[in-house]
Parts: structure tokens; sequence; C-alpha cells
């Protein structure tokens, strides 16, 4: 059975007081069958195992603060090399304040790498709304800018168009003042109208049907035929051939009787080219019009409505006059359209 172990005060109490009788403790380090304590400093090549045990160190350091008296304990120490232990111990010592100073240098690095992050974040943030402010401040200006520009050119613009309107006042008082005349704004012509049929012989364009267009285009384009000599040219030059010889003496500005105006011109034209029995020759040839099988109605019919007209055929016969003229097979489906035509 093991002695019982001695408290920290009866410890002090024995080291204290040296006349009292030491109470030894067996020890471990006499006798062939003690196991000595194995060394914690000491190298150890076992694969269990071993190294640096500071239990069993401070263990030791009781033992031998307990027995310093023991002729045993002086032997021990005797055999053990304090400074290689001392060594040993500050090697380990080192060690482990490196590691120490390693573990707190990454600790200080993983504290200041979130705060330096943020710090980055925050730079980077008051730059961007640093370089924001300065543009907002040049748009701010450039539309400043803009809009003085914008107000000096309309001054300029009202100022030039005002320049302007003096300019022309000015021009039509020196005008005034020269001339002494009104000034007369130019009235637009009328649309030009097609000219007249050209006259030669009187058989392919009847002298009829030449007055009529020459009156319809001196009549509505009347502006653009201001005096007589306009109008003369005009007529003359819708003559040719028979006619144009029948005009040319009295076009002569010394011909003893000459053309005063283009109505003498018609007249003239109308002696030469009229027939006296026109209408009795226009009469005869409705009553012979027919139109044959093979003749296009709408040829048929301007000639019908020609004759019509220069016979003086009143219009509500000209209808029944214009259905017995034409073809039976005509008749019969004008019939037929007729009595079919819904009413």
């Amino acid at each position: 059975m093991a002695p019982p172990k001695a408290d920290k005060h009866s410890r002090q109490q024995r080291v204290s007081n040296p006349d009292d009788e030491p109470q030894t403790p067996p020890n471990p380090y006499s006798g062939p069958s003690h196991k000595t304590t194995p060394d914690p400093l000491a190298d150890n090549d076992d694969d269990t195992g071993g190294g640096f045990e500071p239990q069993i160190m401070f263990k030791e350091t009781r033992l031998i603060n307990l027995q310093l008296d023991s002729p045993a304990v002086t032997k021990q120490l005797l055999k053990v090399d304090l400074k290689d232990r001392y060594d040993k111990l500050i090697a380990v010592y080192k060690e482990l304040e490196q590691k120490f100073y390693e573990l707190e240098r990454l600790n200080s690095e993983l504290q200041d790498k979130p705060r330096n992050q943020e710090e980055k974040i925050i730079r980077e943030r008051d730059e961007a709304m640093a370089r924001y402010q300065r543009a907002r401040e040049e748009r701010n200006n450039a539309r400043a800018d803009l809009e003085k520009a914008v107000s000096r050119a309309a001054a300029a613009t009202e100022e030039k168009d005002a320049a302007i309107t003096k300019l022309h006042e000015m021009a039509i008082k020196v005008c005034d003042l020269q001339t002494r005349a009104p000034i007369v704004e130019a009235i637009k012509k009328t649309t030009r109208l097609p000219d007249a049929p050209m006259l030669s012989d009187g058989v392919d364009i009847r002298y009829e049907s030449w007055m009529t267009g020459i009156k319809r285009k001196l009549t509505g384009n009347a502006d653009h035929f201001p005096d007589a000599n306009a109008r003369i040219q005009y007529v003359q030059s819708r003559a040719e051939g028979q006619a144009f010889r029948h005009m040319a003496p009295r076009l002569n500005e010394e011909s003893p009787d000459p053309y005063k105006d283009y109505g003498d011109i018609l007249a003239h034209m109308k002696t030469v080219f009229s027939n006296p029995n026109h209408a009795a020759e226009a009469r005869a040839n409705y009553q012979r019009l027919t139109m044959k099988p093979r003749d296009q109605f709408t040829s048929f019919l301007a000639d019908f409505m020609e004759l019509a007209n220069e016979a003086n055929i009143h219009v509500d016969n000209r209808k029944v006059d214009l259905y017995e003229k034409l073809p039976p097979l005509l008749q019969i489906q004008i019939l037929e359209d007729h009595c079919y035509e819904p009413h």
C-alpha cells in the first residue's frame, strides 16, 4: 500500500522547521526493483511516444525538493545533466514562442483583412461619389451654357428678322421715291388649257370645230393673251395649208385691211370654209347614217352626235333615231337589257 501524500501545508511545515524529524518517504530511485522515471527532455526513439511531459518533470522536481538531504537524491542529481535539460527547455520554449508569434500574426492578418477590404470599399465608394458629383456639376454647367447659347441664337434671329424687315421697308421707300409708282403684286395666271385643233382645208377639221376651240382657248386663258396682237398670233399659229394662205395677206402690217383682233380672222375663215347648205347636208347625212355590224360603236356614236348637232336635231328625237340606226342584233340586246332592268 502506497504511503499517503502530504498536502502543501504539511510540506511547508517540514521545510520551515529543520529541527523536526524528517519523515523520509520511500526513495523511488533506490533499490534494484525501482523503475527509473523516464526523462521528459531526453531523446526518445521509441514508436510509442515520449518527449516532453511537464507532469513528470514537476513530479520529479517535487520529489527532489522533498529529498534534498537524502544521499540517494544527491547521487541521482549527480547523474542528471542539468545543462542539457536547460538547453532542451530553452529550445522547446523558443519553438513554442515562435509558433505563438506565428499564430498571433495569422490571427492579426485575419482580423485586419476584412477591415482592409471594408476600407477599400469605402474608399472606392467615396471616389465614385466624387466622380459622380463632378460629372453632375459638368452636366449642369454644360446645360447652362447650352441655354445661354440658345438664348443668344434666338436673340440674334430676332435681330436679323427685324433688320431684314427694316431693310425691306427702306427698299420700298427708295423705290417709291424713285418711281412714284405703286408696287403691283404679280397675279397668278390661269391654268393653261389645251390648244385648238389645226385648221387646214376644212375637211378633216371643220371650221365650226376649229372656231369652238379658238374661242374656248382665248376665253379660258384670257390672261395669257393680254392684247389683240397676242390673240392674232395665237390664231395664226393654229392654221396651216389652205387656211394659212387665206390669212397671210391680211396678217401683213402693210395690208390695206389688216386684222384688228382674232374676231376678224374667225369671220374671214367662216366666209371661206363655212357652207351655207351645211345644215341641210348635215341633215341628209344624219338620215343616211347607220351602224354596220363591223363598225365600232364609239366611232359611230361620235359621227351621230356631230351630225345631230350640225343638223339641229332636237334632243328628244335623238334617242329614238339612235336606236333605229343600230344593227338588229344590237337592238335586241338593248331591248333585253331594258326589259330585265330593275325598276
